[in-house]
Parts: structure tokens; sequence; C-alpha cells
């Protein structure tokens, strides 16, 4: 399936990919963006609607951006991701309203729906291409620490991140998500089988996935069982950071009141 590619480095892909997994993890502004449209003034319920409107569009675009990365390559969709994640940042400075917020939460879970199993496929790929695929797991583990240290770090600065300012904190966003995309034009493509799926096999693909999916839910409930858990575990862990978001906005607004005043505390939100 694979030859030996002179210009192929493991090392280096593997460097780039754990570029990769810190620019995607380390969003101080997306971290906290409850908070921060919270300072903004927007209700509780229109944050509730913009975070269903993420989700809706993640679970639509899962399959579909998951061949994706097979008919375009993994190259070209690790950047479409980051794309998405740049532009996902500019819209939301630039955003006046809900709509503008929405508009940027959809793209937002689009460039994670690209960036998801892609990076596993071009992680796993790279390392058939080396013969390292029996490392696999090992460096799996290692850019899921990297991707979940990174992401609680910029938890740990959601201080620092409301203090900067709604726009400046997205600003700043926008900088490591263009380091992403730097980190995702700097991937080689591994060489792949050539029977993959194609543009004109697209809709059948998308079709057989769809069918293997149900097929899998219908007749295998361990792992029915498994994925609820996860979905469980991850909802907990999602209500305990907006509401960790809500106590670090009462205490970030009694700072900054005591020390520059109420004008100074709504001014930049």
């Amino acid at each position: 399936m694979f030859k030996n590619s002179k210009q192929f480095s493991i090392t280096r892909q593997k460097l780039v990919l754990l570029v990769l997994e810190w620019s995607v993890g380390f969003r101080p502004a997306g971290s906290v963006w409850v908070l921060l449209l919270a300072l903004r003034g927007f209700s509780l319920v229109e944050i509730g609607f913009a975070e269903a409107v993420f989700h809706a569009v993640s679970l639509c675009c899962e399959l579909p951006s998951g061949l994706l990365a097979d008919v375009l390559g993994r190259k070209r969709t690790l950047t479409a991701s980051q794309v998405m994640f740049v532009l996902s940042t500019l819209l939301m400075v630039v955003s006046r309203g809900l709509a503008g917020v929405c508009l940027s939460l959809a793209v937002s879970a689009l460039g994670y729906n690209l960036e998801s199993g892609t990076r596993e496929a071009v992680t796993y790929e790279s390392m058939l291409q080396a013969g390292q695929e029996a490392d696999y797991l090992k460096f799996s583990s290692l850019q899921n620490g990297v991707f979940r240290f990174s992401a609680g770090g910029a938890m740990l600065l959601a201080g620092v991140t409301v203090l900067l300012g709604w726009r400046m904190a997205y600003l700043l966003d926008t900088g490591i998500a263009l380091i992403g995309l730097a980190a995702a034009l700097s991937v080689t493509e591994p060489e792949r089988d050539a029977s993959r799926s194609t543009p004109r096999t697209l809709p059948a693909a998308l079709a057989e996935t769809v069918r293997g999916a149900w097929t899998l839910l219908r007749s295998d409930g361990a792992a029915v069982r498994i994925m609820a858990l996860n979905a469980l575990v991850g909802a907990c862990a999602t209500l305990t950071g907006f509401y960790l978001q809500e106590k670090v906005e009462a205490a970030v607004t009694v700072r900054r009141c005591s020390r520059w005043g109420w004008a100074a505390v709504w001014r930049d939100c």
C-alpha cells in the first residue's frame, strides 16, 4: 500500500502533528466562550441556543466531513479545518448580535468535524508508512495529552482572557489558529491506496457509511452503551465547565470593579 519516500520524515511529521494538536487545544477565548458571551450581555437562553446550533451542525456534518478526508486527502482536509477555525474567530470578532455568534459557532463546529478523524487517519498512515504502526496508540496518547494540557492551560487563563476583553481574546485565538493553519500546511500527505473513494463515489460512500453506522447501532449493544456513557460524561463535564465560567465571571467582575470602577468593567463588554 505504501512506498518509501525519501522526502518523508516521521520525526518531522510527528512534531507538526503535535503543534497542530496544541493549536486546536489552546484557545483562550474558545475555552470560556460562554463567559465572554455573558459579559457581552447575551442571556442564558441565547447562549443555549448558540450552543444548540453548534451541536446541530456538528451532528449533521460528522459523517460527510469524514468522507471528505478520503476524497480530498488528509492534508487538504486538515488545512480546511484550520481555515474554518480562523474564519470562526474572525466572525466572532465582527459579530454584533446572536446571528453572528451562531454563524461563528457553526463554522467552528465544521472545523472540528473536518479535524475529527482526519488527525487520527493521517497519524496512523504516517506511522504505517514509516513502519512504526505498532507505536500508534502510544503516540496517539501523547497527542491527546498535548490537547488536554493545552486546553486546561487555556482554561486556567480565564481571568486573563476576560481582562483582555472579548475582541482581543478572539484575535488571540485567531493568531493561534493561524499557527495551526501553518502546521496543517506543513503536514506531509501520506501515500495511500489508490482504490479510495473519489468525488464520483462520494454519494455512494456516504450512503454506505450511513447504512453501516445504523447496522452497528442496531447490532452492537456494547458499542451503543459505551457511546452513551461517553456522551453522559461529556455532558456532565460541559455543564461543570459552564458553571465554573459563571463563577469566574463573578470573581473577575468584583476584582475589576474594585480596581477600575464599574465603568471600566462594562466598557470592554
